[in-house]
């Protein structure tokens, strides 16, 4: 059984507390995040999803409730080691271009593992790990970071963080601006880290599709809440649910909703195309 992470509890946050201008952030909310699973959190804009994650590593604090780090080792004599947890819950920025600033693509990926103390032997070798694992070629480890493309670049972001050697990887709106193509992309690297690295991914995404298919399980927020959570399976097949949230729902499993309907069964919630097309090819034989 896969070893539990991290642990929130009736987590609170308020922006501006006690003046004319405070902002319930979050609310009540309940997470859970377990060793080498995809997560993802879901909401209209405001709904408090990226506030939660820059809590995840200690940007923020909780204004009520708790977070528990568990079989993170991020405390020292009972206090939180704030560096220790930033090296161990990794954050990659909605905008990349804010978060790479060194000359090179390689001394942006070797500026973390500097900072910590890495051998100068040791550098080398794990940007090249690291560049490999995002798909990131030699010649490009040589070039500056404004000469990239925008996929690119974000490439560039997350091997930096990755370098780090975190055991949750937090990505805020990884995908948002990419072309279909480099989401496929961007899809396939993330279930290759999962895969090769054993590590944890919390995605904040408006890109449902992707969410569908990369996701172990989602977590869907409205006003600072979690209204909704489960499997990709169990949350789309709530169509009428995230219409009310205003997240609305993927193509697939709106037809295949409004097919139920009349009378089509599908068995489980189809999440890709082709799965819609399979059921409605079964259907239709009947």
């Amino acid at each position: 059984m896969n070893k539990k992470l991290i642990t929130i509890t009736d987590l609170g946050y308020v922006y501006s507390p006690k003046t004319p201008v405070e902002c319930v952030a979050l609310a009540g909310v309940n997470f859970e995040l377990y060793s080498g699973e995809i997560v993802s959190l879901i909401g209209h804009t405001g709904s408090g999803k990226s506030t939660l994650v820059q809590l995840l590593n200690g940007q923020r604090k909780p204004s009520s409730g708790s977070i528990k780090w568990e079989n993170l080792d991020v405390e020292i004599g009972g206090r939180l080691n704030q560096k220790r947890l930033c090296t161990l819950v990794g954050m990659v920025f909605q905008y990349p271009e804010d978060q790479v600033f060194e000359e090179t693509v390689y001394d942006d990926i070797a500026f973390g593992p500097r900072q910590i103390g890495k051998p100068a032997d040791q550098i080398e070798s794990i940007v090249f790990k690291t560049a490999d694992l995002m798909g990131i070629d030699r010649a490009t480890l040589m070039k500056a970071p404004f000469e990239l493309s925008g996929g690119t670049l974000r490439k560039v972001a997350i091997a930096g963080v990755l370098a780090m050697e975190p055991r949750v990887l937090v990505l805020d709106e990884p995908m948002a601006g990419l072309d279909p193509r480099s989401c496929d992309v961007f899809s396939g690297i993330l279930k290759g880290l999962r895969e090769c690295l054993d590590i944890s991914i919390v995605m904040v995404s408006h890109n449902l599709e992707y969410v569908a298919v990369v996701s172990d399980r989602i977590y869907c927020m409205k006003d600072g809440r979690i209204e909704l959570s489960g499997t990709p399976r169990e949350v789309f097949s709530d169509v009428l649910r995230l219409g009310a949230l205003n997240v609305g729902s993927i193509a697939p499993a709106s037809l295949a909703y409004y097919l139920q309907e009349r009378g089509f069964d599908f068995g489980s919630m189809p999440l890709e195309i082709n799965e819609l097309a399979a059921g409605m090819l079964k259907n239709y034989g009947k």
